[in-house]
């Protein structure tokens, strides 16, 4: 989590501060710096651990991540992503382990994210992300 969090800081620094080749007369023009960041994935950390909540602190000098699920379904608890129905492999239960985590910058265009429960192609539940 914390290397996530310093690359997602580094690439801030980046946009913030771009190199001096990167200019309009050169062969290495400027890009697009997004500050905007998605970080998606089984992150094998339950929803509420500790490694959760570390990846939703405050970031120094970058916009921070807010769970995508939890901000368009407020009051509700995630349902599970994974061990629902292959019981065997999950003998503890389903639980909630893949997340879709965007920057508070991207928060205004999230169209939706859901969680497709009634699929049973893997071990995990996919997870969808709409943005505008």
């Amino acid at each position: 989590v914390d290397a996530l969090r310093d690359r997602h800081r580094e690439a801030c620094a980046h946009a913030d501060r771009p190199a001096p080749a990167e200019n309009a007369t050169g062969p290495f023009s400027a890009t697009g710096q997004p500050r905007d960041a998605i970080i998606c994935g089984d992150f094998n950390s339950a929803f509420g651990s500790d490694a959760y909540r570390r990846l939703l602190e405050p970031i120094d000098d970058a916009p921070a991540f807010v769970d995508a699920w939890i901000a368009r379904h407020p009051g509700r608890t995630q349902p599970p992503t994974a061990g629902v129905y292959d019981t065997a492999q999950w003998s503890d239960g389903p639980l909630a382990c893949d997340f879709l985590f965007v920057t508070d910058t991207l928060l205004p265009r999230v169209a939706r994210c859901e969680i497709d429960g009634d699929v049973r192609a893997s071990d995990h539940q996919p997870v969808v992300l709409e943005l505008n």
